[in-house]
């Protein structure tokens, strides 16, 4: 008997209308395990999963996520000196959420507050998008309103005129206060030098050259975001790990060419990034001696040491397709090409009747999987190559390949 396996490769996330099945791949001899049950029997089985209540849900939330990383509040946006006490000034100028006067004084609410302005009552699709926004904006705002708030400083400052040296101490307090809100948010790239962040912002302020310019710090941000959006499978095997920590390292090798990293901070991201893919290979050490050693895990099974030169020489493939003409047909063949090395070593050993390695029995990816991953890089390849401005490097449909048993 054979089965054959059709390959779809061509999702698009942002195209509803999913009729037709393209065949990528020809017949495929079946494993002799049992382990088939990843695949879809049907391309409706597929579509169903994709334009399941669950599934659009997951896909708003990132999608509201993004929208509110990558906009600037719009209290932030609205200052424009008026006539309030100096210090007043400074809090209207530096701090988001809404004010208000009472009593003749400037009240300024926390962040939190601003979704009641705009709560929209109707239940329609729309406000409740509109509320989710609202609502997560105000308690969780974006990094990169620090470039805005300083603006906003410069701009008072610049009002003052001479004025503004008596208040030397004041603007200091609220620049801290920028930077502070900034490295809670600003995430794993931002806080690998908070000295050289707090300089470079108080640089800006002065109109001197800091350390790191402003779409340094703004892209030290918008990579940390983007990385810890991208979920991989990084406890299951080298192969895998390789493929999500190789998709953080194509961004970072994008905002370098691009222009939005100077070699001060590409120097710095890079070096982060080389200790977090060490954090990650003794993460996924610990874990694997973690399940040879629980007494209830499965038995007549091993599990192999951690190979790190998988683990790196599967980066190395993945940033291989940053070199190819056309780059989505690289990742694809990047990623297929981690599939084909994940999948050799498992079907060698199922050939074996001695005992196998555990790690290498499951699938590279299973279905399931390879949509909800392909779904997030699709999402992040259009937020961050916009924000780049270099639209050829937008990830065009599911880069995994789906496979379909007819």
């Amino acid at each position: 008997m054979q089965i054959f396996n059709l390959v779809r490769t061509d999702f698009n996330i942002f195209d509803t209308s999913h009729q037709k099945l393209t065949i990528n791949n020809t017949v495929r001899e079946p494993h002799t395990d049992s382990n088939q049950a990843w695949e879809f029997d049907s391309i409706g089985d597929a579509v169903k999963f994709m334009s399941s209540e669950g599934h659009k849900r997951a896909m708003l939330s990132m999608e509201i996520d993004r929208e509110i990383f990558y906009s600037t509040h719009e209290s932030a946006n609205n200052y424009t000196p008026g006539n309030f006490s100096v210090e007043d000034e400074i809090k209207l100028a530096s701090q988001l959420g809404a004010a208000f006067v009472l009593d003749g004084k400037v009240v300024h609410t926390t962040n939190s507050a601003t979704f009641m302005y705009v709560f929209d009552t109707s239940d329609t699709e729309e406000a409740r998008r509109a509320n989710s926004l609202a609502c997560r904006q105000g308690i969780n705002p974006s990094p990169l309103n620090f470039e805005q708030l300083v603006n906003n400083l410069k701009t008072l400052s610049e009002h003052l005129g001479d004025v503004a040296n008596d208040y030397t101490v004041e603007f200091n307090k609220a620049l801290d206060g920028i930077i502070e809100q900034f490295l809670s948010r600003g995430g794993m790239y931002v806080n690998a030098d908070k000295e050289g962040v707090s300089e470079s912002i108080y640089a800006m302020f002065n109109g001197t050259d800091g350390k790191y310019t402003v779409d340094d710090l703004k892209t030290m941000a918008v990579l940390s975001f983007e990385r810890e959006r991208l979920v991989g499978s990084y406890s299951s095997g080298e192969f895998q790990m390789g493929a999500s920590l190789g998709y953080e390292a194509i961004q970072i090798e994008m905002a370098y060419r691009a222009g939005k990293l100077s070699d001060e901070a590409y120097a710095t991201v890079k070096s982060t990034f080389g200790s977090h893919v060490e954090d990650m290979i003794k993460k996924m050490d610990d874990y694997i001696n973690n399940i040879k050693s629980d007494p209830f895990g499965m038995k007549n099974v091993t599990h192999s040491p951690v190979r790190p030169e998988l683990v790196y020489k599967s980066i190395d493939i993945m940033l291989g397709a940053l070199e190819k003409a056309d780059f989505n047909q690289g990742l694809r063949e990047a990623i297929k090409t981690l599939d084909n090395m994940h999948n050799a070593m498992r079907e060698s050993q199922l050939l074996d009747k001695g005992i196998n390695d555990a790690r290498y029995n499951a699938q590279f990816m299973g279905n399931v999987d390879r949509i909800k991953n392909g779904d997030r890089l699709q999402l992040s390849s259009n937020s961050f190559t916009d924000y780049l401005n270099r639209p050829e490097w937008a990830i065009s449909g599911n880069p995994y390949p789906i496979y379909i048993k007819v």
